[in-house]
């Protein structure tokens, strides 16, 4: 193995333990630097309930952390509602472009694909109040992504 590669595995290997371990809240960088490479999936996104989850709190509830882990993706930075990285991980480690053009090297960054049950259901619980049971499949198909139409770099 050469000394690349074998460099390569190491800072792989300690950015997929970096994204194991519980983000902090410097790590999201906000929906609108997601934006700049993925303007469709932004546009899409800004129609859906997640984008509007901060507003549905009213007074109290906006500054509670039991309420704000599921309606903001990091409220005291400012990145409020269900925002990009709710659900594909804090993007401080695989937001840089030489990055996210690897998909391995993103995902061992952090970057998850989103549509898992298990990332819904941190929030989706069946204490969320909720008018209705979360029936995961049909939630996906009204937040899911147009396809990519990332710009030209």
């Amino acid at each position: 193995m050469s000394s690349l590669s074998s460099a390569l595995s190491v800072g792989l290997a300690c950015a997929a333990l970096a994204a194991s371990i519980s983000a902090r809240a410097d790590e999201y960088v906000g929906a609108l630097n997601c934006k700049s490479c993925h303007p469709s999936q932004y546009a899409h996104w800004r129609r859906t309930p997640h984008a509007r989850a901060f507003a549905s709190l009213k007074g109290e509830a906006r500054r509670d952390p039991t309420c704000t882990g599921c309606h903001a993706t990091a409220a005291r930075e400012g990145h409020v509602g269900v925002q990009c990285e709710s659900c594909h991980g804090p993007g401080a480690h695989y937001w840089p472009e030489h990055v996210m053009r690897d998909r391995e090297l993103a995902e061992a960054a952090g970057l998850r694909q989103g549509r898992s049950p298990e990332i819904c259901r941190r929030c989706h619980t069946v204490d969320a109040p909720s008018l209705r049971p979360f029936d995961h499949a049909s939630a996906l198909e009204r937040v899911i992504h147009p396809p990519s139409e990332e710009k030209s770099r």
